[in-house]
């Protein structure tokens, strides 16, 4: 088959650094290293057609994969069904020559001459010629169309369906993850590697400083508008959405009825939020299904930050801390109207309240308890506890929390970063990423990317009804759907920071591309299997921080409370005009 002459002169560094990983090159009889097929005819690549049009270049291993990727690319676009998109691509980078040539005459205009500013401009592209340039501009956009269509698909494409195996990872007929000599898996996918999440929240903001652990300070609005927010949850005075929709302070999610969307390793959550979300799904709800060793394992909680919320628990605050928050809010002085304390603030009753009840950055659930002042769990209040809001949880070994109109509980966090999200957070957790099957629904299915209402759309079994899943979670207009799938989509996308890689051993495979050296090929699956293993270790490693940044601040909480909290007791001195010294 006609080799072109730009599939030749797009290979820039292949010659030198085939033969700089390898000092004897192995070729099979006629001399050819590399044989690329294309609609079924081989093209092969000799180190003659490398060194025709090349020069030498600095050596490696990267420098060599990066040249034979040039190589596979430009085969594809070689191919009879690709012949529309590289005429195209060609006629983009002719548009880009035209472009750099009028830049060119334009610069001259100032007194130079057109040779000289044109070798200037090129120089900055580094490239030395117009036609070096070319074929740079139309590589650059054969990498965009490449991309396009491994994510499309959709006819001509290259690859049929590569979104799914990103989705969910290479599976064998069974449906079981493919695994490798090691016992891991060859690609696990965006659901086993970034574990989403589908969370909610309701944002009340706070005036008080984030880290100021022990003497927060909160407004009288503050107090009433924490308090009403967690009657109007116990009252189900609304669903949680509605709720969110009415009281939330982050306005983004508020007009998603809470709806934060999808929160993974990498979504850039405060630590207490995202952190805390994880720490009480492996650590604190034991729902029997999975041990919670093997749920922080999948989780990738360190083994410390285990030690150190087993020992803190799941924080409970009481419902009766809200109706007495309301209560205090007011007071300012004595009942006498004494300026107590000099009258800081810190010492007002709302403010003592707010920090003993709510001012916690470790994860925690609201109970139907009252207030008792020798701790800060109190004891069960019948009344509370036969509000609507309030259900006895089998997860929670049969304990009463808030929850939401689902059934869902209702985490609380104290959380945020100044004039931000700097607040408490009340969060539910509409899907969690630990379990594959939830209510009959698979993980996948759940994150489908296809357009509800639709026959590929997934069913209930046994009916013809969609399920209930992230895209048709919100009831929205086409644009609203769409735009929900295309959130999935991006994330998906995005998750592997080795998705070249993942893009160039599919093209190996499509191309039936033969690397005549096993020496070489040996190098370039090394360096292939490294690139995902980096990738690997600095998430871990990034994790890791996470997890000894938020267990480190719990622990300076600690400190704090203990040596500093304005204990709930001093209320009533406060009342009677009684001042009142840390630890005195």
């Amino acid at each position: 088959m006609r080799k072109p002459r730009h599939f030749i002169a797009g290979l820039a560094l292949s010659a030198l650094l085939l033969v700089g990983c390898s000092k004897d090159l192995v070729a099979d009889k006629n001399g050819n290293i590399v044989t690329v097929t294309i609609d079924g005819n081989p093209v092969h690549i000799n180190a003659g057609d490398m060194f025709e049009d090349y020069f030498k270049s600095s050596d490696g291993l990267k420098d060599y994969y990066d040249a034979v990727y040039e190589v596979v690319v430009r085969a594809l676009f070689e191919e009879e069904k690709q012949a529309t998109e590289r005429t195209e691509i060609y006629d983009i980078a002719a548009l880009g020559v035209n472009d750099v040539k009028e830049q060119a005459k334009n610069n001259a205009k100032g007194g130079g001459k057109y040779d000289d500013e044109l070798k200037k401009i090129l120089k900055t592209k580094n490239v030395e010629t117009l036609k070096e340039l070319e074929e740079k501009l139309a590589y650059d956009e054969m990498q965009v169309r490449l991309k396009k269509q491994f994510f499309d698909g959709g006819e001509g494409a290259w690859i049929e369906n590569a979104m799914e195996e990103l989705i969910v990872g290479e599976r064998n007929a069974a449906g079981d993850l493919i695994l490798d000599d090691n016992g891991n898996p060859v690609y696990e996918g965006y659901l086993n590697n970034k574990l989403p999440y589908h969370v909610r929240h309701l944002l009340v903001k706070v005036g008080a400083a984030n880290n100021d652990f022990v003497t927060g300070k909160i407004s009288k609005d503050d107090a009433n508008k924490l308090s009403s927010v967690i009657v109007a949850l116990a009252n189900h005075q609304d669903t949680f959405g509605l709720l969110a929709n009415r009281y939330s302070e982050d306005e983004g999610s508020a007009r998603q009825f809470g709806d934060l969307g999808i929160m993974n390793f990498t979504t850039n959550f405060v630590n207490e939020f995202k952190l805390g979300v994880y720490a009480y799904d492996a650590l604190y709800n034991n729902d029997g299904v999975m041990t919670p060793a093997a749920k922080a394992a999948k989780l990738k909680i360190p083994g410390t930050a285990q030690v150190k919320l087993d020992t803190l628990g799941l924080d409970e605050i009481p419902y009766g801390a809200a109706i007495k928050l309301a209560e205090v809010r007011e007071i300012e002085k004595s009942d006498t109207g004494k300026e107590v304390n000099d009258g800081k603030a810190e010492f007002f009753p709302r403010n003592v309240m707010f920090n003993k009840y709510f001012n916690k950055h470790n994860i925690g659930v609201i109970t139907p308890n009252d207030v008792v002042i020798a701790d800060e769990v109190g004891v069960e209040n019948p009344a509370f506890a036969a509000l609507p809001g309030f259900k006895a949880l089998p997860e929670l070994g049969g304990k009463k929390v808030l929850t939401d109109e689902k059934g869902n509980v209702i985490l609380v966090v104290r959380a945020g970063s100044a004039g931000s999200y700097e607040g408490l957070h009340f969060i539910v957790v509409e899907r969690s990423a630990l379990y594959d099957k939830v209510n009959g629904v698979t993980l996948k299915d759940y994150y489908t990317i296809e357009t509800p209402g639709t026959a590929a759309f997934p069913k209930v079994e046994g009916t013809d009804d969609d399920i209930d899943a992230f895209v048709n979670f919100l009831e929205l207009d086409a644009r609203g759907t769409k735009e929900r799938i295309d959130k999935i989509r991006n994330e998906v996308k995005a998750f592997d920071p080795t998705i070249n890689d993942r893009i160039f051993q599919k093209l190996v495979t499509h191309l039936d591309v033969k690397f005549h050296d096993a020496e070489l090929k040996a190098a370039l699956d090394k360096y292939l299997a490294n690139q995902y293993a980096r990738s690997q270790f600095q998430l871990d490693q990034d994790l890791d921080k996470l997890w000894s940044e938020w267990i480190e601040y719990l622990d300076q909480q600690g400190v704090n409370r203990a040596e500093r909290l304005i204990p709930e007791s001093y209320i009533a001195e406060f009342k009677a005009g009684n001042d009142y010294n840390y630890g005195g």
